[in-house]
């Protein structure tokens, strides 16, 4: 199930072993502590757009941790086009949840899949719709005000404790990938499209590796967000896309030409599941291809 209402997506890109290819310069990682096979994933990853082939990733999402998360929708891709996606999605949170305890709303038992897959030579990537910590259930949608902001970011209010207790959910997730070798985190910053105001979130240069844009469409062509985003100087990535409309309608195909005409500063991009699938739509081979 996709929610709009979420302008931004927190995400992570766990990279594994990459090509060792020495290039002209070298893009390095935010976490300065990164280790060797992060700063090769983030080199490899930079020069993409360089090549004159094979220049984009492509990537496909298969459900929220504790709910919808599988591997069927690799296997439907697999079966549609003979390819499986390089970047593979789960979301460890369903912020429109209402539990009792509002970190109930994250969980990370798709980790065990996710290691696997990249032990197999992908590549995870984990987004999060996290729920909003101003108050105790729900309120998915609501907006906040500036002084609810400042209250959330004080640990020493309620508000603020419910924060830290979903960051530690989080963290307790990534310690599990950690111990399981994935420990090669790049940081993306995903705003949606189809809103305004796309970078006044932005936490700076030096938190972020990847900047990338989720977006929903009719037109390849008419997606917005790409010059504001790139204009920050980080790579760039589609972190999450498909069709406005479940109608199986869309030409995948014309997503790549897109990226090719209009984006072609692309590293990867990650199609949603279920309708929005280019297994579900026109043109899927090409965007695996």
């Amino acid at each position: 199930m996709k929610k709009r209402a979420v302008s931004i997506v927190i995400a992570l890109l766990c990279f594994s072993a990459a090509s060792q290819t020495s290039y002209a310069h070298t893009v390095s990682p935010v976490n300065s502590d990164a280790g060797q096979t992060t700063k090769a994933g983030m080199n490899w990853l930079a020069h993409l757009p360089n090549r004159s082939d094979n220049r984009v990733m492509s990537g496909a999402f298969d459900g929220y941790s504790r709910d919808t998360f599988s591997v069927a929708e690799a296997d439907r891709l697999k079966h549609a086009t003979g390819q499986l996606p390089a970047v593979y999605g789960c979301d460890y949170a369903r912020g429109w949840l209402e539990p009792e305890n509002i970190a109930d709303t994250i969980g990370y038992s798709c980790n065990s899949e996710l290691i696997s897959y990249w032990k197999s030579g992908g590549i995870p990537q984990i987004s999060m719709h996290l729920a909003n910590p101003a108050y105790s259930t729900g309120h998915f949608k609501t907006p906040i005000s500036n002084s609810q902001y400042q209250n959330i970011l004080d640990s020493s209010t309620t508000v603020g404790k419910r924060l830290d207790a979903m960051l530690g959910k989080i963290a307790d997730g990534l310690q599990q990938l950690k111990d399981g070798g994935l420990d090669n985190l790049l940081w993306v910053y995903a705003p949606d499209a189809n809103r305004d105001f796309k970078t006044d979130f932005y936490p700076s240069v030096s938190y972020v590796d990847i900047v990338g844009l989720d977006a929903y469409f009719t037109d390849s062509y008419s997606i917005k967000g790409y010059d504001e985003l790139t204009s920050l100087h980080k790579l760039f990535a589609f972190t999450k896309v498909g069709p406005q409309e479940t109608n199986g309608g869309l030409d995948y195909s014309s997503l790549i030409n897109a990226i090719k005409q209009n984006h072609p500063k692309t590293v990867y991009f990650l199609a949603w599941n279920d309708g929005w699938s280019p297994a579900a739509n026109k043109g899927a081979a090409n965007s695996l291809s």
